[in-house]
């Protein structure tokens, strides 16, 4: 006898936006936010509580205190100007030093880039290169 498998799909859409606030107010600050439906809040909540009981208070207290009393826009233009002239670099840098091989996808925004090797193969010359200028691999 043969089992079956049934699928089943839910009938609505669900979106569930996350991000955190290291970047923004202070790398070290492991806090973050999730805007979701009730029902995903209450099931992310349980899964945050499993993996760590809770987040740092007074972190959470300090990104509270800095929404609430500072031009969190004007913050915000000047964080994203400072990681964009990094990126740029970044980027210029790869195309420059790096085997040409070697070509990168340069975000639009955010920190990070996406790298392929265009000769098919990988390529362990740039990890080890990239290990010895402690880049992210």
């Amino acid at each position: 006898m043969s089992a079956r498998l049934k699928l089943t799909f839910p009938t609505e859409v669900i979106v569930c936006y996350s991000g955190s606030f290291s970047k923004v107010v202070a790398p070290g600050f492991r806090v973050g936010f999730m805007i979701a439906n009730k029902k995903i809040i209450e099931r992310g909540t349980l899964l945050k509580q499993f993996t760590d009981v809770h987040t740092n208070i007074l972190a959470q207290m300090i990104v509270y205190e800095y929404y609430k009393n500072y031009d969190i826009k004007k913050h915000l233009a000047e964080v994203s100007a400072f990681y964009a002239k990094k990126s740029e670099y970044m980027c210029k840098l790869i195309r420059e030093k790096l085997p040409k091989e070697i070509k990168c996808i340069e975000p639009d925004g955010g920190m990070f880039v996406w790298c392929t090797d265009t000769s098919g193969k990988i390529n362990i010359a740039c990890h080890i290169l990239a290990m010895r200028k402690a880049l992210a691999f």
